[in-house]
């Protein structure tokens, strides 16, 4: 019995002392945007290529151009880009990029 216990002791100070396999995490593989976020992303790339021009010129664009390739999404493509024209402007005068600014708007 004292054997049993000592070999049975041996085994898991053997366990114990062996070395453990490093841990590796795969880096996540990135996915194009879809839906609401790639929606978000091309209309302030837009607003962003169109920095020039006055606001409603730019809602405008986006609303003809932009809003109009996600039929599901128009109607809120739509009322995005007029509330959050502004907003969006800003964040692209400091210096944010287009997906940081759809993830500000929690759209990514």
């Amino acid at each position: 019995m004292k054997a049993a216990f000592i070999v049975l002791l041996a085994l898991v100070a053997l366990a114990c002392a062996a070395p453990k396999k490093p841990h590796f995490k795969a880096p996540k593989a990135t996915q194009p945007p879809t839906g609401i976020c790639a929606m978000c992303i091309q209309a302030i790339t837009m607003v962003e290529n169109m920095a020039d021009q006055d606001e409603d010129a730019i809602v405008k664009a986006v609303e003809d151009e932009v809003c109009t390739l996600f039929p599901s999404f128009e109607s809120m493509c739509d009322m995005f880009i007029q509330m959050a024209i502004k907003e969006a402007i800003q964040y692209l005068e400091q210096g944010m990029k287009p997906r940081q600014i759809c993830a500000e708007f929690d759209l990514c």
